[in-house]
């Protein structure tokens, strides 16, 4: 029976010591590194106030608004007040579908699973 209990007792120390090797580097990647922080710049920062009361050079009508393909969309979708007015009407239409299919996906996947058993 004593040989058994020693070579345990070595696996559960190894175990031990993997274990608290990975909870200190869990822990130390987590310690916020405090020699990039300046108590400084919130004395010299501008309040919020004063950065709406800028001017920008660019005006609204100057932005230029891009599709997800990067391509811009030169006019504004006014016709469905729910959609992003920014946004092309196929891109809500493949978001949907999208939803749709995941959904449907997740569902087909838990029936399976059921019928299995």
């Amino acid at each position: 029976m004593g040989f058994f209990s020693s070579s345990t007792k070595k696996k559960e120390r190894k175990a031990a010591q993997k274990q608290l090797k990975s909870m200190e580097k869990a822990r130390k990647s987590k310690v916020v590194d405090t020699r990039n922080i300046d108590p400084t710049k919130a004395i010299t920062e501008l309040q919020p106030w004063q950065l709406s009361n800028e001017h920008n050079s660019k005006s609204l009508s100057q932005l230029r608004h891009k599709d997800i393909w990067g391509n811009d969309i030169k006019e504004p979708d006014l016709t469905n007040p729910t959609r992003n007015r920014w946004e092309r009407p196929l891109d809500t239409v493949r978001g949907f579908q999208e939803c749709i299919d995941r959904q449907y996906r997740r569902n087909s996947f838990y029936d399976g699973a059921s019928s299995r058993g």
